[in-house]
């Protein structure tokens, strides 16, 4: 008798807490073709900087740093946000971080940076992506 309420309890279960049987993809719309105006989050080849990767990025802002130009000490974060063009070019450099001098030092070090990166790619072909990072230093 326990043996059949207890397969009772597990049938009624796997009815309560099953998931509803798949009735196929719904709204999914399949891309057939890059829209170059379009700044993609997801893609399949990442951009990457050309000077190095993004260890030389980092410290290619770390070297335009000044830290004369900002009131402020401690450990200082801000995250950046930057569109990689289809030709490597950065921009719409976006700093959001607590302290404003900082956050426009790091912009102004990311200016100088002449470098391009390597396009991120989808598809076999280069498109924009938007790219977010964090920063952070210790200033004594």
């Amino acid at each position: 008798m326990q043996k059949f309420i207890i397969l009772i309890i597990i049938s009624f279960s796997n009815l309560l807490f099953s998931q509803p049987p798949s009735q196929g993809p719904r709204n999914i719309k399949t891309i057939s073709k890059i829209d170059s105006n379009l700044v993609y989050t997801e893609v399949d080849q990442l951009p990457e900087f050309s000077a190095g990767g993004l260890p030389a990025f980092r410290n290619m802002i770390h070297k335009n740093f000044k830290k004369k130009n900002f009131i402020g000490d401690g450990m200082l974060k801000t995250e950046i946000t930057f569109f990689v063009e289809r030709d490597g070019a950065l921009t719409n450099i976006i700093v959001n971080g607590p302290n404003a001098d900082f956050n426009n030092e790091v912009k102004h070090a990311i200016s100088l940076i002449k470098e391009n990166w390597n396009p991120a790619e989808k598809m076999g072909e280069k498109v924009r992506f938007r790219y977010k990072m964090p920063i952070t230093m210790l200033i004594e």
